[in-house]
């Protein structure tokens, strides 16, 4: 009977989310079209703050909070630190275009 109470009241912690799923920009890319180093985001989850505030598909997510991102586990490890709900400050980069937006976090 015990076990089914401890079972009952663990609720596993839900995983914060950016909403998006991105991947790193090779060099030669970055070189060749001049991009400036940071994530490229190959999709938006509809349903969340990200899509909401604009951004999209080939956008490239160069910072968090004012931490750069040049791999994606600098992504997962600084998305961590946060809870579902919290809000982080992006910068992010289209068409020769720097813009910094607030993103709510999601659950994973």
């Amino acid at each position: 009977e015990r076990v089914e109470t401890i079972i009952r009241e663990y609720e596993p912690e839900e995983d914060p989310s950016l909403g998006l799923i991105a991947e790193a920009i090779p060099l030669f890319y970055q070189l060749y079209y001049e991009l400036p180093e940071g994530l490229y985001i190959t999709s938006v989850d509809g349903a969340s703050d990200a899509f909401l505030k604009g951004i999209t598909t080939g956008d490239i997510l160069i910072s968090i909070n004012g931490q750069s991102l040049d791999e994606l586990s600098d992504l997962t490890d600084l998305i961590q630190d946060f809870a579902p709900g919290d809000t982080v400050s992006l910068v992010v980069y289209r068409s020769g275009e720097r813009y910094e937006l607030n993103i709510q976090l999601g659950e994973e």
